[in-house]
């Protein structure tokens, strides 16, 4: 059989290609089966890069700034890290992947959108519940490594949310644009709860409430009344979310807002005023930055990292900043923040066009509350990040051609 644009966007091929560029976390860590996932990867992303760009007109070149954007955010990071003698093989590694996934779900969506909410949510579920039960079985987790025990099928605890927050979103969307699915919708946030109380990890849990707020909201009275007429895109739309969650990050990351949250991080989240020491992590990163705020230190090593933090080499602290904003400026100084921010601005431009549509709302909140998440976590594995703007990009087709194959249901 004959591969095309069209052929690997529908049936078996999409369950296909999802599956090798969504390859779960867990399957990093098992040396013969990550080989495999890196070389089909490889594959995928060359010939991804020849569908999406081979013999391609400039006005359809125009239609795809996040994916170059992205190109361009990985080569600068690639070659600042080998400038640096930096991790730069599971720098390229993730690139690869980050980079095939976002121009296959490009085309899915420019061709073929429903297949997202058809193979690409069905496949979320599954890794999502086979996740959830291994929560429940395994007691220490699925694996280890010299900073973790409790790691499973989607990492260590707190980095669930990469694969559990875009299942949550998706499945809204899918309601909204696709087909009802009420029952999809009470499975998956079950499952998201499940999980969340069973690892127990505060960010987690804030980022899984957040959303289902968010799905109540949707249903909340006749036909969704609530989303459609009391949130209106004029105000809550990713422009202003997006403002507000810079303003979060400065009040949390230099004004310590936290401190005004005392009974809720410490009572009810059983954790401490420094965030569990991220204040700390905080304050030297920033010390770092300022010594080399262009260009950064490119991806260190974590045992260099940490031993650089005054901490022994095996400390978690050498993995991150803790901070999505504090991390991208001292891997990559104010340039690599000024591609990250123009990327988002990008996105939330492209939702203003139809700010007023559940569907913008949905999405505009779906990554709101990722980046809610990532002020205190970096989460390295964001893979569907990238993706949730990629599909904001895309919001208008996918509206036109959606409204056009299968009308939209007027709600639940």
């Amino acid at each position: 059989m004959i591969l095309s644009k069209k052929t690997i966007t529908k049936g078996v091929w999409a369950y296909i290609f999802f599956f090798i560029s969504l390859e779960p976390a867990a399957f990093q860590h098992y040396g013969i089966v990550d080989n495999f996932f890196t070389v089909a990867q490889i594959l995928m992303l060359i010939l991804l890069l020849f569908f999406s760009f081979g013999r391609i007109s400039k006005k359809e070149l125009s239609l795809k700034k996040v994916c170059l954007l992205m190109i361009i955010y990985y080569m600068y990071f690639i070659l600042n890290t080998y400038a640096n003698d930096g991790r730069v093989r599971h720098l390229t590694i993730q690139g690869i992947q980050f980079i095939g996934f976002v121009l296959y779900l490009d085309l899915v969506l420019k061709d073929n959108p429903k297949e997202l909410f058809r193979s690409g949510i069905n496949l979320l579920t599954v890794v999502i519940a086979i996740n959830c039960l291994l929560t429940l079985i395994l007691k220490n987790g699925l694996y280890e490594t010299i900073y973790y025990t409790n790691n499973y099928l989607l990492g260590y605890d707190n980095q669930n949310i990469n694969f559990i927050l875009p299942t949550l979103v998706l499945v809204l969307l899918k309601n909204e644009c696709y087909k009802k699915c009420k029952m999809h919708i009470i499975v998956t946030y079950a499952i998201a709860w499940i999980t969340a109380v069973r690892i127990w990890s505060g960010m987690t849990l804030v980022v899984t409430a957040l959303m289902t707020t968010v799905a109540i909201f949707c249903f909340h009275g006749n036909k969704g009344f609530f989303i459609r007429r009391i949130l209106t895109g004029k105000i809550f739309n990713f422009w202003n979310l997006l403002i507000v969650d810079i303003i979060a990050n400065i009040a949390l990351v230099f004004f310590r807002l936290q401190y005004y949250f005392e009974f809720f991080i410490v009572h009810v989240l059983h954790r401490s005023l420094t965030l569990t020491g991220r204040t700390i992590i905080w304050d030297k990163t920033f010390y770092f930055i300022r010594q080399r705020p262009w260009f950064g230190y490119g991806r260190e090593h974590y045992d260099f990292r940490a031993l650089k933090y005054g901490k022994h080499e095996t400390s978690p602290t050498g993995l991150h900043a803790h901070n999505r904003f504090l991390e991208t400026l001292y891997s990559g100084g104010i340039i690599m923040l000024i591609l990250f921010l123009g990327i988002m601005f990008y996105a939330a431009k492209c939702l203003y066009k139809v700010r007023n549509t559940t569907f913008a709302k949905i999405l505009s909140f779906g990554i709101f509350i990722y980046l809610i998440g990532m002020l205190t976590e970096y989460y390295d594995y964001c893979i569907f990040l990238w993706g949730f703007f990629v599909i904001a990009e895309n919001a208008e087709n996918i509206l036109s051609k959606m409204k056009a194959e299968t009308p939209p249901p007027e709600g639940v």
